[in-house]
Order: C-alpha cells, then sequence, then structure tokens
C-alpha cells in the first residue's frame, strides 16, 4: 500500500510541476528509498540529517500505509 500511494503521489507531484520527495527519518532512508524506488523511480528519498538547517522545507501530501 506504501508504494502505491507513493507512485501516486509521485505523479501527482509531476503533474504539478513538483519534483516528487519523501522525507522520513534517518534510521529508515535506506530501506525506504530502495522500497519506494521500485514504484516511484523519480520521487527522491531523503533523511531529515539531509536538510540544511539553512533551508526552510514545504509539507505536501503525507504518505501512510496500511492502517490497523
Amino acid at each position: 500500500m506504501l508504494t502505491r500511494n507513493a507512485a501516486d503521489v509521485a505523479m501527482k507531484q509531476e503533474e504539478t510541476g513538483v519534483p516528487p520527495c519523501l522525507l522520513v527519518p534517518d534510521p529508515i532512508r535506506n530501506s525506504i528509498a530502495r522500497l519506494v524506488r521500485r514504484a516511484a523511480p523519480r520521487m527522491q528519498v531523503l533523511a531529515h540529517s539531509e536538510i540544511p538547517e539553512t533551508h526552510s522545507i514545504r509539507i505536501g501530501p503525507i504518505l501512510r500505509g496500511a492502517l490497523t
């Protein structure tokens, strides 16, 4: 479900001219990047530590997995 949502969000972001990017906690960045890459190859996955303090971020769509 997460990968399907990532692909949908990436496509919508690209349609509006905004590069798709997913911000995740540092410890899971590599795992999430590998998982999402299959469904949304152009989506960038960044860890919180990769965003310089001098930059601000704008929150867009929030991905969610299956709710239990």
